[in-house]
């Protein structure tokens, strides 16, 4: 039985938050793009640590 990675949950929050922040952003009337392509830097980031967290527990 696996335990519970906190790290990789606070990820995913992290990457949902993002998400949210980049619909959002979209949604405005002129959306700042500046605040957008950092949003999206930011989500990449994180969905690479995720990977990575990933790949460390998967057996060989």
């Amino acid at each position: 039985m696996r335990s519970f990675d906190y790290r990789k949950f606070r990820l995913f929050v992290v990457k949902s938050k993002l998400d949210d922040a980049i619909t959002q952003e979209r949604k405005h009337r002129n959306p700042n793009h500046f605040r957008l392509s950092y949003l999206k830097k930011l989500r990449l980031a994180v969905k690479d640590h995720l990977a990575g967290h990933i790949k460390q527990y998967q057996p060989a």
